[in-house]
């Protein structure tokens, strides 16, 4: 059980990161230009198997605002699941799941579907790896997309930096800055 002091800090840092990122949109109207991620998997003409996976390096940072999955043809109702891991170049091959706490990218019996990304890693850094495997396939679907709607955001090469409530940097008993990642 985590100790409620811990608890209580990482959710203050968090509130605080927040209201940074939304200031900074508020401030930057080039800050709200999305771009998207799609992930596809291509069966070929044929029908889909299990199996099929990739890696993609992100081009920028951001925050993923929305996702949802589709399949080709339109008319060829499926049932799939994604697992994408996202992490650093640097820790490559090691990563977290793309949907964290969240539930995992899922289409159940049908064409299309909008994700709840609620619980998801949201915040994407530039050149961050996305691997992606097609975990789950069930119907007659060639092509299955997974589709990422992602804000761009300032670019924070280690992380988003943590600031007090006067706007002075956060730093660690060793003097390093003190940096957060959702």
């Amino acid at each position: 059980m985590a100790d409620p002091k811990a608890v209580q800090l990482l959710e203050g840092l968090y509130a605080r990161v927040d209201l940074m990122v939304r200031q900074i949109l508020a401030a930057s109207p080039e800050g709200l230009d999305t771009y998207d991620i799609n992930i596809l998997f291509d069966g070929g003409g044929s029908a889909l198997s299990v199996g099929i996976r990739g890696q993609i390096e992100l081009p920028m940072s951001g925050r993923i605002m929305g996702a949802r999955m589709f399949v080709g043809p339109a008319d060829a109702a499926s049932s799939a699941e994604v697992t994408a891991y996202i992490g650093s170049y640097n820790d490559y091959p090691a990563s977290q799941p793309l949907h964290g706490m969240g539930g995992i990218p899922t289409l159940d019996d049908a064409v299309k579907t909008d994700l709840d990304i609620r619980g998801w890693l949201r915040h994407v850094l530039t050149r961050d790896l996305l691997s992606y495997q097609l975990t789950s396939f069930t119907g007659t679907a060639t092509s299955l997309t997974l589709a990422l709607l992602v804000r761009k955001l300032p670019e924070f090469p280690n992380g988003i930096p943590v600031t007090d409530g006067s706007g002075e940097a956060m730093t660690l008993q060793s003097g390093e800055s003190l940096e957060f990642r959702t």
